[in-house]
């Protein structure tokens, strides 16, 4: 969709063309150290259906063979592990569609994150609240029945067939 007075795409148009997986589900890799953290934060991404599938990275992988086994859209990954980590790998992948796990809800990690390219970061004790926004952020498009005020839907409904919460 262009204005014959101003041939530039609408910002639709440019999210779409910006969008890694617009023809596909989006791959999110969750990187992060502590298994009991990695698990729930798997969990948590998995309650958004249908917006992108969540793949864990394993206990003793390396992130950057993951990301070359994966091939994620976004990866989530701990505060200590960014940018260190396999530049190379972060670099193809685009620094933007990483999100970082700060420790603590102090702007201080938050703006040392964002200025090193981090597409978001959350902390700790917000991920329920924060981490699928800041994903679907990092995507940087809309995607098959996903969208941000899915997202922020709270309410949790068993699911008929399982009784889990969504």
């Amino acid at each position: 969709m262009t204005d014959r007075a101003n041939p530039r795409p609408s910002a639709a148009i440019r999210a779409q063309q910006r969008c890694r997986a617009r023809h596909r589900t989006p791959a999110v890799l969750v990187a992060v150290r502590h298994p009991v953290l990695r698990r729930w934060t798997t969990e948590l991404l998995e309650g958004a259906r249908g917006c992108w599938a969540t793949v864990q990275s394993g206990d003793s992988e390396l992130l950057a063979d993951a990301i070359a086994r994966i091939g994620p859209d976004v990866v989530v990954l701990d505060s200590l592990d960014f940018p260190a980590c396999c530049k190379t790998a972060l670099t193809d992948l685009g620094r933007d569609h990483v999100v970082v796990i700060g420790p603590e809800p102090d702007l201080a990690y938050r703006q040392s994150a964002l200025d090193q390219g981090a597409g978001g970061w959350v902390s700790q004790d917000r991920i329920a609240d924060d981490l699928p926004r800041a994903v679907w952020a990092a995507l940087a498009c809309d995607h098959h029945g996903c969208s941000l005020r899915s997202l922020m839907t709270t309410d949790a409904s068993p699911c008929p067939s399982t009784g889990e919460l969504s």
